[in-house]
């Protein structure tokens, strides 16, 4: 049993969360830890529904950390947002009592004109999160996703993600820390 199966979609993501944890690599993709395992997804809801398929079943529950891109200016970089609903193509499903609205993509979001659109019905957008949802609930498994804001998604967004990325890794493992010990 994997008690708990913590995500992230890359190993960059997740490099200084698995340095806190001082998580064991068992392969390119998973690591043991005190709290569980930690399961690098890869990026986009198809790549993480096939990589998540293979260990959900010997989970507990799952909670995924990962960064997320605001639909609107108000929201402040680098923010932290429990999730409580996560929508994808037609399907929306609404899995806490509060927190965030996430809409998963499957590519990155670079038009500002679309960003404002969809800013109605949403806060954040991701490319993992619904997968994520979508397959717990499928297997009855509990299930939490936290988004660190990581740009406002526009025209630079992946440069400045690619820029910033020790930095919000940095904050993640934070966060990290922070729920899990509070758990414990």
């Amino acid at each position: 049993m994997l008690r708990t199966l913590i995500t992230f979609a890359t190993l960059k993501e997740a490099d200084e969360t698995l340095k806190l944890a001082q998580a064991q690599k068992i392969s390119d993709f998973l690591f043991a830890c005190e709290e569980g395992h930690i399961l690098i997804t890869g990026m986009g809801p198809q790549a993480t529904k096939i990589t998540l398929e293979r260990f959900i079943d010997r989970a507990e529950r799952v909670i995924n950390f990962g960064i997320a891109g605001a639909l609107r200016n108000d929201i402040a970089l680098h923010s932290f947002h429990p999730i409580m609903l996560a929508a994808h193509e037609s399907s929306t499903i609404t899995f806490q009592k509060e927190g965030s609205r996430l809409l998963t993509l499957s590519a990155p979001l670079h038009d500002v004109t679309e960003r404002d659109r969809l800013s109605q019905s949403f806060d954040l957008v991701d490319m993992e999160g619904h997968a994520i949802v979508d397959l717990a609930q499928q297997k009855n498994k509990p299930c939490l996703l936290f988004k660190l804001v990581s740009d406002h998604c526009s025209h630079t967004t992946s440069k400045e993600i690619r820029q910033r990325l020790p930095e919000l890794s940095k904050k993640l493992a934070h966060y990290y820390a922070q729920y899990i010990k509070k758990k414990e």
